[in-house]
């Protein structure tokens, strides 16, 4: 069958491949949409059910008084001289079942007639500091509760304005559901900061490989982009409930918490600063400003003096200064340089400053409510402009770094035989002499090709041309994964190993034995000369002197070749 006939062939079974991959697509979708909308079944998706709470019937007790309660979010916030104490009659409780609320950083006590069931923060007490956290009670409930008299004790030991209403709902369902509830609740964090931590390690592994591979990225965009969002990630994640899954302390998460928050900028403003030169000491002193907050607070916490609560305005109006100066910077540096990646770092900070200003008024009207949702927003959009723009980046990095040792790969490479070529050669010689006197294993070995220019005169330039390549096909075969291998002249080639301990009557026998296959399948005679010289006996001996030794031993096996030599060609090494 003739070539046309094949080509005609191959085209006919990729079309029909073609057809049959439309064709079980569209079977796919078709039948996969016709049974979504189709048929009278009965739903199968799980969704999870409504938790039941215990939100009405609430009173409490003023003055003797009692005071109906329409909702829980109706009691009155308290200080920490005083308590509120909420009761309700419990309805009919089962096996299982369990009560559960945030206590908003309250300290938290229930009672069931007059026996305490659960204390967080009254009779116990963390080790340092009032901080008690924002942590889900869970309260597990007996049977023999159900028609009791349930009561909610809540004191305020922060001294906080930030802490009204006290409570938001109060649960009373299954307890293994109102797990799952929080866990529901808490997704979203969840995801956000796993995205985070995906995205941070893409970007910290990319800055370590450059740093490994001796290409640090200059600006170390990457390395300050992906501790930032590192941060955001843990600030996130510590923020949510899912700490209380694996911590049997809530109090520590709530201080990393706090903790994580105040440390965002300073990455963040060490991106800026790479960006905007001009404002390196602005940021420098701004990143000074936020290790002294961080320091100062901590501090005074230990000293019992004052807690990170009523410190966050301190905090949300260091952060709002950080905002206002690196988009001041971004903007003139955007209006200086025209810079395509300052302006696509702008935008993102501008973003940011407007969803973190949503986000600071969220938490001084309502604080229990999801402190980080517009952050986690705002900050989303932050990263995928960033990210976008920094990989774009990278990749002309790249791109170009690539080019650069293609280009120098080229310059150093024999583009004939693939070996370095001269200027490679008088690179390394150069750093040899620059090494002189330092004590290290080596052995150098000079080749030469006999009788080239007779056969470039019997046979031509391209036949010389093939010996060329054939003798450095037997000097890779034999040397290759033992040192660097040159090509120096037209016809001589340089073989430098740093070890001083080879076998080189065996080695010589083994280029003879591939010269001589060469022979057998090759259509011009080869014939080698080569000289050899170690440094064995006295490891201070250079590269340079090496050579020199080399080079008189090959021009004495090339004479001892030649006065041996009987007809025209011989197979000589």
């Amino acid at each position: 069958m003739g070539m046309p006939d094949k080509n005609r062939m191959g085209n006919v079974e990729r079309w029909g491949r073609y057809l049959l991959l439309a064709a079980a697509c569209l079977l796919f979708v078709g039948i996969t949409f016709a049974v979504n909308v189709g048929g009278n079944l009965p739903s199968t998706r799980l969704r999870p059910y409504a938790l039941k709470t215990i939100n009405s019937g609430w009173y409490q007790i003023t003055d003797g008084q009692t005071v109906e309660i329409n909702q829980v979010t109706e009691q009155q916030p308290v200080s920490s001289e005083s308590e509120t104490v909420l009761y309700r009659q419990l309805p009919e409780v089962t096996e299982g079942d369990a009560m559960m609320f945030y206590n908003n950083y309250q300290a938290a006590a229930v009672y069931v007639e007059n026996n305490c069931i659960y204390d967080y923060g009254y009779s116990t007490k963390p080790s340092v500091g009032p901080i008690l956290g924002n942590v889900a009670c869970l309260i597990p409930m007996k049977p023999e509760y159900g028609g009791q008299t349930v009561s909610i004790h809540l004191k305020n030991p922060l001294e906080s304005i930030y802490l009204a209403p006290l409570l938001q709902n109060v649960y009373l369902d299954n307890g293994n559901s109102l797990i799952l509830g929080v866990i529901l609740d808490n997704a979203e964090q969840f995801l956000c900061a796993l995205l985070f931590v995906l995205i941070s390690m893409v970007l910290l592994v990319g800055y370590l490989v450059e740093c490994l591979n001796k290409r640090a990225y200059e600006k170390k965009n990457l390395l300050y982009l992906g501790i930032t969002i590192f941060l955001s990630a843990a600030w996130i994640w510590t923020d949510s409930s899912f700490p209380q899954l694996l911590w049997e302390n809530g109090v520590a998460a709530s201080i990393a918490s706090f903790f994580l928050f105040m440390m965002l900028p300073i990455p963040a403003l060490g991106l800026i600063g790479t960006i905007c030169p001009k404002g390196k000491p602005l940021f420098n002193r701004l990143i000074n400003l936020s290790l002294l907050n961080i320091t100062v607070q901590g501090l005074l916490y230990l000293g019992g003096v004052m807690n990170f609560v009523r410190l966050l305005p301190v905090t949300h109006l260091l952060l709002l200064v950080d905002y206002v100066a690196a988009i001041y910077h971004l903007y003139l540096e955007t209006k200086r340089t025209g810079s395509g990646y300052a302006r696509g770092v702008l935008a993102a900070f501008g973003i940011m400053l407007l969803f973190s200003v949503i986000n600071l008024a969220t938490f001084y009207r309502l604080p229990t409510s999801d402190n980080s949702r517009y952050f986690r927003y705002g900050f989303a959009i932050f990263i995928l402009i960033l990210f976008g723009i920094s990989f774009n980046d990278l990749l002309s990095f790249i791109e170009e770094k690539t080019e650069m040792n293609l280009y120098k790969k080229l310059a150093y490479t024999d583009l004939m035989t693939k070996l370095n070529n001269r200027v490679a050669y008088e690179e390394m010689m150069t750093e040899m002499r620059q090494n002189e006197g330092r004590e290290r294993p080596l052995t150098a070995v000079i080749l030469d090709i006999n009788n080239l220019k007779l056969v470039n005169d019997h046979f031509g330039h391209s036949a010389g041309d093939e010996i060329i390549k054939g003798a450095a096909q037997c000097i890779r075969r034999v040397f290759g994964k033992l040192g660097q291998l040159y090509r120096i002249g037209g016809d001589e080639f340089v073989v430098l190993m740093e070890k001083n301990d080879l076998d080189m009557e065996k080695l010589t026998d083994t280029l003879m034995k591939e010269v001589e296959q060469f022979q057998e399948t090759g259509e011009y005679p080869l014939s080698m000369a080569c000289g050899f010289a170690d440094n064995r006996e006295d490891a201070a001996l250079g590269a340079e002197r090496l050579l020199e030794i080399a080079d008189k031993r090959m021009y004495e096996h090339k004479a001892m070749l030649k006065k041996n030599r009987q007809g025209s060609y011989e197979h000589e090494i």
